[in-house]
């Protein structure tokens, strides 16, 4: 049997980021930066008020305050969107809205709510200072610096970026098109009535919500039974994509017949079989120009090497920054005995306590117990080479839920 570590380099060194596409800013949600973004000017583009309020002198307000206002002429306005072309002179002031760019000769600018004004007279109850409620041009971006890298994944806030620099549109990395088959006499699909000796096709589901949520683009295609000669005419249908996810039929059973359906149309197998629980009979190949994993037809395994194998290699073609998964210290809650030689992933929840976190199992770990993975928030690894662990003991655990602890964004 191969490492986990070792699998997934496996996986990885076989893989690059695909061609890139052009799309408008909004289609771009959720995907990946095939360049980095440049800011073809300042933001904001002049310096313009924070505030509504008046642009005045800050030298002509000394010593003004609530019992001392000082009176100034109003000579104009200038709302966002317009400009005050005159200069403004000592003893003046000039009416202002927030996002107004500031005219020329103030320095500064005072809320409104330290104003009165009476005609064209305004009375300031405040001694402002240079700068007061001004933000400069550029102070949010310079013109010419990198605001946005490639590998990075373009969530609202970079939209909004985007936006800003007037940037209609932009290149992203090519999704990839991912093709799932669960296979297996006993699957029946969703919406059917219970038949005896049958269950429903979970897997399915599960894979494709994975894979969008990972950005990729997926092709589901429903289940195929226990027959190498089905299941070639099925996969034959697979040729249009990058990736293919099977689930079922790779164990050692009579009705295991995957690996000979793929062996039978060319596929180059690369592995099969990794130290870690759940997830031990999984296989990697190569088949022409996609790559393909055959994964345990156990739900909650077939989930788990998801997230080892299909979800970094998801995110290199996708050309994303960060691959590898995400990792914390715990503390682990209970005691778990384990039998050594293969890697134990054990789905946990975590809370914080005192600056510590604590994990603890997730319900049944079975490989069958689809409801354990409801509560995860990561998976503890307990090695190789271990017979458990100890409640007290700190683990290492693989997040599947980064919001519990706040932790990066690829």
């Amino acid at each position: 049997m191969i490492s986990l570590e070792a699998a997934r380099e496996k996986v990885l060194a076989r893989l690059k980021p695909l061609a890139s596409e052009e799309v408008d800013i909004l289609s771009g949600w959720g995907r990946v930066l095939a360049q980095d973004v440049y800011a073809g000017q300042n933001v904001p583009p002049v310096d313009n008020s924070a505030m509504d309020g008046y642009a005045v002198r800050a030298v002509d307000l000394k010593g003004a305050g609530p019992e001392t206002p000082l009176s100034l002429k109003v000579v104009g306005e200038v709302a966002a969107g317009t400009a005050y072309t005159a200069m403004l002179r000592e003893g003046e002031a000039v009416s202002i809205m927030t996002g107004a760019p500031i005219p020329e000769g103030a320095d500064t600018i005072v809320p409104v709510e330290y104003t009165k004004q009476a005609e064209n007279r305004v009375r300031l109850y405040l001694s402002p200072n240079p700068g007061d409620h001004i933000r400069r041009a550029g102070e949010d971006l310079r013109q010419g610096g990198l605001v946005l890298h490639k590998g990075q994944t373009v969530a609202a806030a970079q939209l909004g970026i985007l936006a800003a620099l007037g940037l209609g549109r932009i290149k992203v990395t090519k999704r990839p098109r991912i093709a799932i088959l669960a296979t297996g006499n006993e699957l029946q699909a969703v919406g059917e009535p219970p038949q005896e000796n049958r269950i429903y096709n979970s897997n399915s589901y599960t894979l494709t919500a994975q894979v969008l949520d990972a950005g990729g683009e997926p092709l589901s295609l429903g289940i195929a039974p226990d027959d190498i000669a089905k299941l070639k005419q099925v996969l034959a249908k697979t040729q249009a994509c990058q990736i293919l996810i099977t689930s079922g039929g790779v164990s050692m059973g009579k009705y295991d017949l995957m690996q000979a359906a793929l062996k039978a149309l060319g596929m180059e197998l690369i592995f099969w079989k990794i130290a870690i629980k759940p997830g031990m009979p999984t296989l990697f190949g190569r088949w022409d120009e996609k790559i393909v994993f055959g994964l345990p037809g156990n739900p909650v395994a077939s989930m788990v090497t998801f997230e080892e194998f299909i979800r970094p290699a998801i995110y290199k073609m996708l050309g994303r920054k960060q691959v590898m998964p995400d990792y914390i210290e715990a503390t682990s809650a209970e005691t778990i005995k384990k039998k050594q030689g293969r890697k134990n992933l054990v789905r946990v929840t975590l809370t914080l306590k005192d600056g510590r976190y604590y994990a603890t199992p997730a319900g049944q770990q079975g490989a069958g117990m689809l409801s354990s993975m409801l509560g995860a928030d990561g998976l503890m690894i307990l090695h190789e080479d271990s017979a458990g662990i100890t409640a007290g003991e700190t683990a290492t655990v693989q997040l599947l839920n980064k919001s519990v602890v706040g932790t990066g964004n690829a």
